[in-house]
């Protein structure tokens, strides 16, 4: 620039005006009105898209799809090159929900062979039946999670739509529990072997790492605000348990954790 205003100055001398053109790198990032370092919050919804399967299977397919809260904070840095915008974000934020679920009590009639013992106390042989009732419940909690993403838009004056990606992690907290209890027939003396109670349980809190995809459209309300809308889909893969219960019985069970969040947004660029 110096070297521009030397120049300019000695011509000006030999009565010549130059009408110099814009530099086109300083030009471009003029223009651009998302370029360059910002951070904001952002809030809003989320589904929480979990899945669960067992060995036991009272629980299966029962999954409530829970809706919770969004509130967070991003921070990142673009560039703008015409019109294509090239940057990096990382975002962190809390999911106000969970899943609590219950499986449903079962109880499954058996028939055995015993024996009662009569007033005038002969034993006598009979078909009888005993109850196993089968009970399971899980609990699956998505806290904090955050992800760092690439961001990539097109400009169009005030206006960018973009699409993003990248690495996702999240706390997960997970529990788990099982039994299947026996009820005998007050009186009789089985003589079937009957199972005995069973039960087994666990709980874990992980940081699960995923990914996450989505997109959205940015908006620059003034020089240094800028508001958005914004569609993600984060998957944390999957926790597995396996267990044995009491009576040697091998059993797993499975949560996939997803969630889909809809999000605005207000960055200041600074």
């Amino acid at each position: 620039m110096a070297l521009r205003h030397i120049l300019s100055l000695a011509f000006s001398f030999a009565g010549v005006n130059i009408a110099w053109a814009a530099d086109p790198i300083e030009a471009q990032f003029d223009q651009s009105r998302f370029s360059g370092f910002y951070a904001g919050v952002q809030g809003g919804a989320g589904f929480f898209d979990s899945r669960f399967s067992s060995d036991v299977g009272l629980a299966d397919g029962r999954d409530p799809n829970t809706t919770g809260g969004l509130l967070g904070a991003h921070a990142g840095y673009g560039v703008s090159l015409g019109s294509v915008y090239l940057g990096l974000e990382g975002e962190l934020q809390g999911f106000l929900g969970s899943e609590n679920v219950a499986g449903e009590s079962i109880g499954q009639t058996v028939e055995a062979v015993g024996r009662i013992i009569r007033p005038n106390g002969n034993p006598v042989r009979v078909l009888t039946d005993y109850t196993v009732t089968l009970q399971e419940r899980f609990e699956h909690d998505l806290k904090e999670h955050g992800a760092l993403k690439a961001r990539l838009g097109y400009e169009l004056g005030a206006f960018m739509p973009f699409a993003t990606g990248g690495l996702a992690v999240g706390r997960v907290e997970t529990s788990y529990s099982a039994s299947s209890t026996v009820t005998r027939r007050a009186g009789v003396q089985y003589l079937t072997t009957l199972p005995t109670d069973a039960s087994a349980e666990a709980s874990d809190t992980d940081t699960a790492v995923g990914y996450t995809v989505g997109g959205g459209l940015a908006m620059a309300v003034t020089e240094h605000l800028i508001v958005r809308g914004e569609y993600d889909y984060t998957d944390l893969g999957s926790k597995r348990y396996e267990f044995t219960f009491e009576d040697g019985t091998e059993a797993d069970a499975k949560f996939d954790t997803r969630l889909h969040q809809a999000k605005v947004g207000i960055s200041y660029r600074f």
